[in-house]
């Protein structure tokens, strides 16, 4: 039985080189990435939509967040 090890880029080489165009690369494009969603001024606003119904989905998600919160062991046992 043969056990192969991983060669970790620690001592230099292509695997370094690799790994570090592959790093600049990444973070040029997260970097696009956040420069649009938060520096480029929007197209246009969105308006905002939504009604009662909106409203009582959300207050059900806040009401089940909180009690999950304060008392899981009903939860959990009626998940079980």
């Amino acid at each position: 039985m043969v056990i192969r090890t991983i060669r970790l880029p620690i001592e230099g080489g292509v695997d370094s080189v690799i790994a570090a165009l592959n790093l600049a690369l990444a973070g040029v494009y997260w970097a696009r990435i956040v420069a649009v969603a938060y520096f480029r001024t929007p197209l246009a606003t969105p308006k905002a939509q939504g009604g009662t119904v909106t409203m009582i989905v959300a207050g059900v998600c806040v009401l089940v967040i909180v009690l999950a919160g304060l008392m899981p062991e009903p939860l959990l046992t009626w998940l079980r």
